[in-house]
């Protein structure tokens, strides 16, 4: 009696097959996974400094700016904070200038995850400030992070009222990409 064992190249490839298949499947998904976390973990650390600075408003009874800064003096006139390092200001005077008794109490610099960062606010300020009460200057607005594939998905909607509470755009119609306020999809351009 002989008894083999073993596959047949018929088996042998049906089996590769499927294997691929499933691998390819699960990489797509992982890779997914992969991505969506590291824009939530950018997403919450940049919520986390602008909560930062409306306590700081309050702490110091100061008002405390947020803007984009070529030279970590001067903020600069954008609504693209991509290409800058985010500066959250001590700001005594307003004047989006680091004045003598003014200070930087942090200094933030984007992922390289990160594609863009667009502020658009209410009255088109290219900056945000919190007086000493915690609340702005009547500064509703939102920011749009955009991972750097561009892909809507993984992007986020960061949205704050006028009081400076935020909140991330939710997925109302449940196609997996945030909306704003206006209930319009994220873009990244």
């Amino acid at each position: 009696m002989n008894i083999q064992r073993g596959f047949t190249l018929h088996e042998l490839i049906v089996s590769l097959a499927v294997f691929a298949t499933i691998a390819s499947m699960s990489f797509s998904t992982f890779s997914s996974f992969i991505h969506r976390n590291k824009m939530d973990i950018i997403g919450n650390s940049f919520v986390s400094d602008l909560y930062f600075a409306r306590g700081s408003s309050i702490n110091y009874n100061a008002n405390i700016t947020v803007c984009a800064s070529s030279d970590l003096i001067h903020c600069e006139n954008t609504k693209d904070w991509s290409k800058h390092n985010i500066i959250i200001l001590l700001d005594r005077n307003s004047n989006l200038t680091l004045d003598e008794d003014d200070r930087i109490l942090k200094i933030i610099n984007l992922s390289k995850e990160t594609n863009s960062l667009v502020w658009s606010s209410f009255g088109n300020a290219s900056y945000l400030q919190w007086i000493g009460s915690g609340t702005t200057y009547f500064q509703n607005g939102n920011f749009t992070i955009c991972p750097t594939n561009k892909n809507p998905k993984f992007a986020k909607k960061i949205i704050m009222n006028a009081t400076g509470r935020l909140y991330f755009g939710l997925d109302r119609n449940h196609d997996g990409i945030q909306e704003g306020t206006d209930g319009k999809n994220v873009v990244c351009l």
